[in-house]
């Protein structure tokens, strides 16, 4: 069974497999989609989810920074 998170976007609880890891980049800022990385990680499900994420500003929020959005 595959580990459950949940999408910042929409606030669904989904399986970890179809959803894509957001990360901080700690020197520029840049917000880092999918590929390994360190630190702490947000979950979006889905292309609308991440739009809808970065319009809101939940990024800054659970990412707990401020930073660029790329």
């Amino acid at each position: 069974m595959s580990p459950m998170r949940t999408c910042i976007g929409c606030r669904k609880v989904k399986p970890a497999e179809t959803m894509q890891r957001v990360t901080r980049n700690k020197v520029s800022g840049d917000l880092v989609f999918g590929g390994p990385s360190l630190g702490r990680g947000v979950w979006v499900c889905s292309e609308a989810c991440r739009e809808r994420a970065l319009e809101s500003g939940a990024f800054d929020r659970s990412l707990k920074t401020r930073g660029r959005s790329s």
